[in-house]
């Protein structure tokens, strides 16, 4: 006898509570705060490089976070194009690594525009030279700077470029099972 519980009424209706469905093959492992947490400072970041590029680009440069998503690293890699650049970093003192991809019509146009021409989108990709792969890598750099300025607050991280590479396939990072944050930006 379990005593005074009476079991032949449920103690609250279906209709009053909060039903959410619930993925156990996929579990959401970063919480909503978090997730917002992670866009204001990526907000930080967007307006730390567009400042920076503005000024080495001699144009102006606006770049918006399109959206901070969580997936499994499996589904990051095939969400890639075939051919594309990665940037691998790391931020000592924190553990694990980032990856920047840039589109390789974005570097082309870039490029362009820090060799003196208008910057106009190339309608063709193709694989960088050794000088257009070095004047890349010193906008990533910027880029690792405006994360490290953004992160400031949270931690004293030091980004460091570790590696590039151009095929998504080769990017194994991570079980394909992991979950990663996806931060999307807009550079116009």
């Amino acid at each position: 006898d379990d005593g005074d519980v009476d079991y032949s009424e449920p103690t609250k209706s279906l209709s009053s509570s909060k039903v959410m469905a619930y993925d156990f093959r996929r579990p959401n492992r970063v919480s909503k705060e978090q997730l917002r947490f992670l866009q204001t400072i990526h907000e930080v970041f967007a307006r730390e490089y567009a400042a920076s590029l503005s000024g080495y680009l001699r144009s102006m440069v606006d770049i918006e976070i399109i959206s901070v998503d969580q997936l499994t690293y499996g589904e990051y890699v095939l969400s890639l194009p075939g051919t594309t650049s990665l940037y691998i970093f790391s931020m000592p003192p924190l553990e694990g690594q980032g990856v920047i991809e840039v589109n390789p019509a974005l570097i082309l146009s870039m490029i362009d525009r820090l060799f003196g021409g208008t910057g106009a989108q190339s309608d063709y990709s193709r694989d960088l030279t050794n000088i257009e792969a070095a004047v890349m890598s010193k906008l990533v750099q910027r880029a690792l700077g405006a994360i490290s300025t953004a992160w400031e607050g949270v931690v004293e991280a030091k980004p460091q470029l570790d590696n590039t590479e151009k095929n998504p396939q080769m990017l194994q990072l991570l079980p394909n099972s992991e979950t990663v944050i996806l931060i999307s930006c807009e550079l116009r």
